[in-house]
């Protein structure tokens, strides 16, 4: 079934699901960047909701982001948690009111 409407909290269920099911697989997806483009027709960091950090790069959760949009400060809705040791624990959806 298609859904035609999605939450923030369905996207963090999703990936919750999947990191609980392949911890390395989710960890190695989240944490890598890609770089973007600087062709003038192919910026994604201009004029679009994907998250794109300083270092012009781009990652799933800028993506993922990029569906829900941003707070004004810039940032999504929907973040990575990791413990104190550095490990991907699980993913939220950050209160951005």
């Amino acid at each position: 079934m298609i859904k035609q409407t999605i939450t923030p909290q369905d996207a963090v269920d999703l990936l919750n699901n999947a990191l609980e099911r392949d911890s390395q697989a989710v960890k190695a997806l989240t944490e890598t960047r890609v770089p973007v483009s600087d062709s003038p027709d192919g910026l994604i960091a201009d004029d679009c909701p994907i998250q794109v950090s300083q270092e012009n790069t781009v990652g799933l959760l800028g993506i993922i982001n990029g569906l829900f949009g941003t707070d004004e400060d810039g940032y999504g809705c929907i973040a990575a948690a990791y413990d104190e040791n550095g490990n991907l624990v699980s993913f939220i959806v950050r209160d951005v009111n």
